[in-house]
């Protein structure tokens, strides 16, 4: 599933829509939609993004020994 996709169902399970989240974010819901499509986001802005839904971002690499980078 690309980011596009995710941020589409988060929305859906927060009950926002795209633009509402825009709104939240501070930003246009072009600019939005702009880069979802091309996925371009800093981790703070998914953090942020996250905290807009309702819910936590998390994004790590975890090894079997439970090493989580």
């Amino acid at each position: 599933m690309i980011l596009q996709q995710k941020v589409k169902a988060a929305c859906d399970i927060a009950g926002i829509s795209l633009t509402e989240l825009a709104t939240k974010m501070d930003m246009s819901q072009a600019n939005l939609s702009k880069r979802l499509k091309v996925g371009k986001f800093t981790k703070e802005e998914l953090e942020e993004m996250a905290k807009c839904l309702g819910c936590e971002y998390i994004s790590y690499f975890e090894f079997p020994n439970g090493t989580k980078i």
